[in-house]
């Protein structure tokens, strides 16, 4: 009991005494989304990202076709 009235005041001096710090300059917030979408930049790489996308989907949906045919294949032999 002794140990944890000493620990539970070292805890209270710990948090009384502590100071908190203020700062002087304000904190900013970028919004990417609108940079992206707002942007010259932003426009085209989202562009590319979305065609890459758009490629990336065909490719899987090929792979997918070929995976169900192997996979009937299998299934009847």
């Amino acid at each position: 009991m002794n140990y944890l009235n000493k620990l539970f005041s070292i805890f209270l001096l710990f948090f009384l005494f502590t100071n908190t710090s203020y700062s002087n300059e304000s904190v900013a917030y970028i919004d990417i989304d609108f940079i992206l979408k707002n942007s010259d930049i932003g426009k085209k790489s989202l562009e590319k990202i979305n065609t890459q996308n758009n490629l990336n989907i065909q490719d899987l949906k090929k792979k997918e076709k070929i995976l169900k045919k192997q996979k009937i294949i299998l299934i009847l032999n």
